[in-house]
């Protein structure tokens, strides 16, 4: 089973159970998106996926392409909440392998705004207007740490990188690529904390052919 979401008119499919009120998320449940087959946002006339929450994020198993706004975007930055974000595969096709895939969005492909730790696995993020992986914490009150793995990004079509991040903590990039994009393959700000920055295992076409 899947949850698919294609060719609406707005967006895909809008989660929200946050109960907003003014700057603070009432609503503390978390999210969990999975399924044995591949979820689908395809061909939405705004956002593929849009979540608000209070509470853990958890999304697994994604395709969410050619949407006129983002592909995915997820917002759990309120002020009084703290919770992670978790973006991974584990569908296995009859054939080959599976990696969620982000492609041809007419803005961001992944959004994610958090206070706690962000965790990307086996995604690609490809031919995306503006940036591939738009991933910022860096407005929690301490410093929580984004992980970036098994990933690929590339050929962003405006000025955006192909991931950009923003966080005060700990930034780890493990067998993940940034190419051919028409801003920075790779740019990080951590300038609001102290942590650093840790690339390993970077693929083999690793952060070349980008235009800066």
């Amino acid at each position: 089973n899947a949850l698919i979401a294609n060719h609406n008119g707005t967006r895909g499919a809008y989660i929200n159970n946050c109960q907003l009120s003014g700057s603070d998320c009432t609503g503390l449940g978390a999210v969990t998106i999975t399924g044995t087959t591949p979820n689908e946002f395809i061909d939405n006339g705004s956002d593929g996926l849009r979540i608000l929450a209070g509470g853990a994020i958890t999304l697994t198993n994604l395709i969410a392409s050619e949407n006129v706004w983002a592909g995915i975007k997820v917002e759990n930055d309120y002020t009084n909440v703290n919770a992670n974000v978790t973006l991974n595969a584990n569908y296995v096709p009859p054939v080959g392998t599976f990696t969620n895939t982000v492609y041809k969005n007419s803005q961001v492909g992944i959004k994610i705004e958090s206070n706690g730790a962000i965790s990307v696995d086996k995604v690609i993020a490809e031919e995306n207007v503006s940036y591939g992986m738009l991933l910022q914490n860096y407005l929690a009150s301490s410093a929580k740490p984004v992980l970036v793995k098994n990933s690929d990004a590339l050929k962003t079509l405006a000025s955006g990188s192909g991931i950009y991040i923003q966080s005060k903590g700990v930034v780890t990039l493990n067998n993940t690529a940034a190419y051919q994009n028409t801003s920075h393959g790779l740019y990080v700000d951590n300038t609001s904390g102290s942590a650093g920055v840790i690339v390993t295992a970077a693929a083999s076409k690793n952060f070349s052919d980008n235009s800066k």
